[in-house]
């Protein structure tokens, strides 16, 4: 009977022991993916918007931050108020002036970071005619960053970047997302401006690496401990006897 439960404890031991390593191994692996995504990525080539993304659809994973070109007229500008941005080491709020941009040749449009309010040289976006247009394309935001008016008919302020609180105007189908212009060119001329700043997003992955290596050093000790017990418990037994 005493060697069963021997022979139980044991493998109890065994199972114990192989969980915390995984476990730990597991924390390892994470600690290696945020370093390697915290890695400066080259940007993709630049590709058409309408080759990686439809109007009145989700935006798909692949198409998120990717830098793409795009042409069409401005029909409708908003601000955004109170919208955070990063200037180099700087971080900042700022009101953006963002443009409603239907694309050539479609009844499809898409919402425009062009810069901020005010720091725009040359004619208002409405009377520019026909835009060339780079920038990244990222998903709409899901906060509010303002009490906005935008939800009102006629309303011009966006309470956040996002398509769905001007849905049906002017009868467009608008893409999901939005892009934040790098450069714009109207009848041959680059159009200047003060850019909000587009990098990548970051890591996905939840902690730092310094906080996932804790962790392997914690579920290690444990397997150390389930495997140094019963020979200390063991080492303390014999020494009374003794």
């Amino acid at each position: 009977m005493k060697s069963k439960s021997a022979i139980a404890y044991f493998f109890l031991g065994l199972v114990a022991v192989g969980t915390f390593f995984e476990l730990g191994l597991w924390q390892l692996h994470r600690a290696q993916e945020v370093t390697r995504l915290a890695k400066p990525v080259a940007d993709a080539p630049a590709v058409a918007l309408e080759s990686i993304a439809k109007a009145a659809e989700n935006l798909k994973d692949a198409a998120i931050n990717r830098i793409v070109t795009t042409s069409g007229k401005y029909v409708a500008i908003y601000t955004a108020p109170n919208q955070e941005i990063s200037m180099g080491q700087v971080r900042q709020t700022s009101t953006l002036e963002v443009g409603l941009l239907q694309i050539r040749g479609s009844k499809s449009a898409i919402l425009v970071v062009r810069g901020i309010v005010g720091s725009f040289k040359g004619p208002v976006p409405t009377s520019l005619g026909e835009v060339d247009l780079a920038g990244r394309l990222v998903p709409h935001q899901s906060s509010d960053h303002w009490n906005s008016t935008v939800s009102q008919p006629g309303g011009t302020e966006l309470g956040r970047i996002d398509p769905s609180l001007i849905a049906g105007v002017k009868g467009l189908a608008l893409f999901d997302g939005y892009i934040i212009a790098r450069s714009e060119s109207a009848a041959g001329s680059n159009l200047v401006a003060t850019r909000v700043p587009s990098l990548p997003a970051k890591s996905g992955i939840p902690g730092f690496y310094w906080q996932h290596i804790s962790y392997v050093i914690i579920w290690w000790l444990m397997a150390l401990l389930v495997v140094g017990a019963p020979i200390y418990s063991r080492y303390e037994a014999n020494k009374t006897r003794s």
